[in-house]
């Protein structure tokens, strides 16, 4: 984790005010902090562990008051690296733009947050709840407590699995989808489990139902759609037919779209073939490029035709 080096301007100004109202109290992350705030912490901590041990005097022996005050002062101090992890990991983030919302992040949004966050002890995870909180001090509403509840719960292995549905989400001007042929065909292409999709269902990130899938009905004029992947932009144009058919899909729940939105996507030859493979019909022509955005526009360059 690169150092931070400015923390100054409005981004950090807000992101600190965030945090001060989540802790209820004024706080700067601890890279701007004297060694001397760190000191005063633990012995604030530790004049709680005593008022604790000494409020139960009456419940235990006297010589185990010692030990009382050692073990709230380790989970006290346990959980406050984990925020000031998570919190150092939003810092980089937000200082990174130069203007945020001026929206004000929700007060039980911030509560919930850093009651569930100081608990938080895996890297990886801390890194997604960094993120979380600079994205929701950027764009206020971006993550809701449902996603925070599920982040929660979730495994270092489920959030690994997680990610590898990300990469093969597709954009569309109607919604998102995560096209599925059939279940050998997934699992020979991304090593992607029946019971890892279960898992997913389970979990509540992705959706499921009866009549999910994309639907392409007979044409009476040829059609054209712009799928986004990434980067690609995979552009699908219909000739005049009148056979209507369907693509089995997966679909991200809106949890999974939130958290979706922490994971960087990677492009993928492989995935790209896949995708091509699950849209192609008789009746269809795939074009695709490098996704670009000119005047307002999205526009595709260095394009290529598909060839099954």
């Amino acid at each position: 984790m690169g150092g931070i080096t400015l923390f100054e301007g409005k981004p950090i100004e807000k992101l600190i005010e965030v945090i001060s109202q989540g802790i209820g109290t004024l706080y700067r992350p601890r890279a701007i902090r004297k060694e001397a705030d760190a000191e005063a912490y633990k012995l604030v901590v530790l004049e709680k562990a005593k008022a604790k041990a000494a409020a139960e005097k009456s419940l235990v022996e006297f010589e185990m008051l010692g030990v009382m005050e050692q073990k709230i002062l380790y989970r006290e101090q346990k959980k406050q690296l984990n925020l000031e992890k998570i919190i150092e990991i939003a810092a980089e983030q937000i200082n990174q733009d130069s203007q945020v919302n001026s929206e004000k992040v929700d007060f039980d949004w911030t509560t919930r947050f850093f009651n569930l966050a100081e608990d938080i002890s895996n890297e990886q995870m801390q890194e997604l709840w960094g993120k979380i909180l600079s994205g929701e001090v950027k764009k206020p509403g971006s993550f809701s407590l449902r996603t925070l509840e599920l982040l929660k719960n979730i495994s270092k292995n489920e959030a690994e699995i997680f990610t590898k549905f990300v990469q093969l989400n597709v954009r569309h001007s109607r919604g998102h989808f995560i096209p599925y042929i059939d279940q050998n065909t997934f699992e020979e292409y991304f090593n992607i489990s029946y019971s890892e999709i279960l898992l997913m269902y389970e979990i509540g990130l992705l959706s499921s139902g009866p009549n999910i899938g994309l639907h392409f009905p007979a044409l009476e004029f040829p059609s054209l759609m712009l799928y986004e992947f990434g980067t690609t932009g995979i552009q699908v144009t219909t000739a005049a037919h009148d056979r209507p058919n369907s693509v089995a899909i997966l679909s991200l729940t809106q949890i999974g779209l939130e958290l979706a939105a922490l994971i960087r996507f990677e492009r993928n030859e492989q995935n790209i073939k896949y995708l091509c493979k699950a849209l192609t019909t008789p009746y269809t022509k795939i074009i695709l490029g490098e996704l670009v955005k000119e005047a307002g526009q999205v526009k595709l360059k260095n394009v290529f035709e598909y060839k099954p």
